[in-house]
């Protein structure tokens, strides 16, 4: 019972009472009891104060168990490729609606969250790449990585092929030294 409810802890403690009427103390006979309840304003106060910081509390909580409802939806699903952190960033917009602009754009965006499908081809062969060269030793996986960049020299253009070798620390092959003889 709070001290805040003054009545419902009137109406408790009167039907408490209630079963126990009519009864004989010391020769009289009691039939009926009345209660009333009064709380002063000091501990009325303090009770107001609690009940205010236990709320306080409450909300915080929650505020921290949204947080990290949050940040586990978008670790998980927003962050799970590019298409899926744009098309998020655009619903959580004020302004989601001028941001799509026209449809040519509308379009690039589907095609690029149809590259992303976790059962897309790409994403496939990514998964198999990956699985595959888990298996390699050190050695097998930079000859991997330079089979790959000239395919890149082949088919890409020399920025792609500059990302790669930064990236993998790779470069052009380099000649095997000359023996002495």
């Amino acid at each position: 019972m709070s001290v805040l409810r003054v009545s419902a802890a009137e109406h408790r403690l009167a039907a408490a009472l209630a079963g126990r009427f009519p009864c004989v103390y010391e020769g009289l006979e009691v039939v009926a009891v009345s209660v009333d309840l009064a709380v002063d304003e000091a501990t009325e106060r303090s009770a107001k104060s609690i009940e205010r910081q236990l709320y306080d509390m409450e909300l915080d909580e929650l505020a921290r168990r949204q947080a990290k409802a949050r940040a586990d939806f978008i670790r998980s699903e927003v962050l799970r490729d590019p298409a899926n952190a744009r098309i998020y960033a655009l619903a959580s917009s004020s302004d989601a609606e001028g941001r799509l602009g026209n449809l040519g754009q509308v379009e690039r965006l589907l095609d690029e969250v149809r590259w992303w499908d976790p059962e897309s081809r790409w994403i496939t062969t990514a998964r198999l790449l990956q699985t595959f060269a888990e298996r390699l030793s050190d050695t097998q996986q930079r000859d991997l990585l330079l089979v790959l960049r000239q395919g890149l020299v082949a088919l890409g253009d020399q920025r792609q092929v500059e990302q790669f070798d930064i990236l993998h620390h790779t470069g052009p092959p380099q000649p095997d030294p000359p023996m002495h003889r």
